[in-house]
């Protein structure tokens, strides 16, 4: 349920042994350390269990109850032979045995059958492509390595230049080009190896590197700093959350308890993280909201208590009101900043769209991870949702899933997809589009009657004060022109207050987002079931693959859109 935290090991081999107490009081004091700053966190070692550096790692790891995921560069019969002695098998062994995760990548495989595993520069490419996965999929890399440069295939100093440098997508398209390379910082512990232990006085000084991109350490610093940190807050929301399905009293809605009922434990733990995260998307809608509507209301009210104070009850205690609505309208600001309302709300709905997403894809079985197509040209602080997808996602993409072997017709699935994904969506985007046009129509004309009613006042004002001592005589002036200016104060603030909450809530911008959606969906899905009709499943693999990658763009726009509009306090 909870997101993990990825840390990756590369290091050498040729481990001196006189050294090793020494490098595990190192590694230690790094895992603890992340431990501690992210208590909600739970830390995983990424590692292939290499001989030497890899398994002093994992070794710490275990003591400190992390746990371990191991890709293999290669199939175990194989991996083995590399080992340089029996009891180095055996050591192996035991700690794969107690691994949470271990896999063959991906890559290897679907390669493995056809690979001529006698050929040095087929292992040599294996041992890179592992290197490769653990550069990409750990937020932090922890380099055991001399800080001697190599040309060696998939040695240490290659993977810390590819965490460092970011690695290049093998999905990005010429039309994606801009697309962000993705990159981290490198924990290097300077560590001495057998053919090399003269390597300088400050054997195993932590140096932390940033991607070069940084010119500033300390913003670096701060940078990952609020990515963790974000991590560790959705874990902490999850565990605060009683409601949640953590004691499994949320119920799913129909569809999605399909899903979970017919999907594999992969399929059923990405129903979980969506529920999770939608309940506690809704949850920091409805605070942010209530932060907003309090905000303006507090501005109003103290408007009205200044503007009595000044011409119909000049009491100390109604100009009072004014400082005080004021400071409850900061408060307000401040809590509902402190505690990120809005920001919350607006991560954990994208997260559990992209959710929605990913479900999907998994019951289709395609082997498409919705992480790589998550924010692709944005580099920032929201990074920190493509690591969560990611490490939610982590060693469950070694090998295609799928779901039962009952529900497997490949007309049901499509069917059911076109049902509850193609058409369920579609209609909610008519929905929201209707509701978010309607809401913003409703506004603006309150907005607009507010603002004509202020100048109808001030007109009626002009005239009282030029014709009230013909017309009006014995009636006492100052009361009646105090109530005019009063009315026509309040108008216009009333007027700007919906104003700004219309502006706020972005109701025209959604709308007409959500109604491209909506013809995108209808669209797609008049396709499909002309497809299906003619069982012609084999262009529906990109359909559903393409309309995907739109929603998962839609959802970052949308994201981008509600990150330019913070509350604020009212300033008018």
């Amino acid at each position: 349920m909870l997101v993990p935290f990825i840390i990756g090991v590369s290091g050498h081999r040729d481990i001196d042994n006189t050294t090793i107490e020494m490098l595990r009081v190192r590694i230690k004091e790094i895992l603890k350390n992340f431990q501690i700053k992210y208590p909600h966190l739970p830390v995983k070692l990424l590692t292939p269990l290499a001989e030497g550096a890899d398994r002093i790692a994992a070794k710490v790891a275990l003591e400190l109850n992390i746990e371990l995921v191991v890709p293999l560069p290669m199939p175990y019969d194989e991996y083995v032979k590399d080992f340089s002695s029996v009891k180095s098998k055996v050591e192996f062994d035991e700690l794969l045995s107690r691994t949470a995760h271990h896999f063959e990548l991906w890559e290897v495989y679907h390669a493995s059958e056809k690979m001529d595993w006698g050929i040095k520069e087929n292992r040599d490419l294996c041992y890179l492509q592992v290197g490769l996965y653990i550069a990409k999929h750990s937020q932090v890399l922890i380099a055991l390595w001399d800080g001697q440069e190599s040309e060696a295939i998939g040695g240490t100093s290659s993977i810390v230049k590819y965490k460092l440098n970011g690695i290049e997508d093998e999905k990005i398209t010429s039309e994606d080009s801009l697309s962000q390379i993705e990159s981290g910082p490198v924990y290097h512990v300077l560590t001495p190896r057998k053919v090399n232990t003269n390597i300088g006085n400050n054997i195993f000084s932590l140096n932390i590197y940033y991607p070069p991109f940084w010119k500033e350490t300390s913003k670096a610093d701060l940078f990952y700093k609020k990515i963790f940190e974000s991590m560790n807050m959705l874990n902490k929301d999850i565990l605060n959350s009683k409601e949640l399905i953590v004691n499994e009293k949320l119920q799913f809605d129909s569809n999605l308890s399909w899903i979970y009922n017919n999907t594999d434990n992969f399929g059923k733990l990405l129903c979980k993280h969506l529920l999770a995260t939608d309940f506690l998307a809704q949850k920091y809608k409805l605070y942010r909201t209530l932060a907003l509507k309090l905000l303006l209301s507090s501005g109003v009210l103290s408007f009205i208590s200044f503007h009595l104070y000044l011409s119909l009850f000049p009491q100390v205690f109604i100009l009072a009101l004014n400082p005080i609505l004021l400071g409850i309208g900061s408060i307000i600001y401040l809590l509902a900043h402190k505690k990120g309302y809005e920001i919350k709300h607006e991560d954990y709905r994208s997260l559990s769209e992209a959710l929605r997403v990913q479900i999907f894809w998994n019951l289709y079985r395609t082997n498409e991870n919705v992480s790589y197509y998550f924010l692709r040209k944005h580099k920032g602080e929201l990074e920190w949702i493509k690591y969560a997808l990611r490490n939610w996602t982590l060693a469950e993409f070694s090998k295609p899933s799928s779901i039962k072997e009952e529900s497997k017709d490949k007309r049901h699935i499509n069917n059911f997809l076109l049902k509850y994904w193609v058409e369920d969506q579609r209609d909610w985007y008519f929905t929201q589009t209707n509701t978010n046009q309607r809401k913003h129509k409703n506004l603006k004309y309150i907005a607009n009657y507010l603002f004509s009613a202020g100048v109808i006042f001030a007109i009626f004002l002009i005239a009282f004060e030029l014709f009230r001592n013909q017309l009006f005589p014995s009636i006492e002036a100052k009361f009646i022109i105090h109530i005019f200016v009063l009315l026509i104060g309040l108008s216009f603030i009333c007027a700007t207050a919906i104003h700004g909450y219309n502006e706020k809530m972005i109701f025209p911008e959604q709308a007409k987002q959500y109604d491209r959606m909506y013809n995108l969906f209808d669209f797609v899905s008049e396709k499909i079931k002309n497809l299906i009709r003619t069982d012609n499943f084999s262009n529906l693999d990109n359909i559903f693959i393409e309309l995907g990658k739109e929603s998962l763009i839609e959802n970052s726009d949308w994201l981008l859109i509600h990150r330019s509009r913070p509350l604020e306090m009212p300033k008018s």
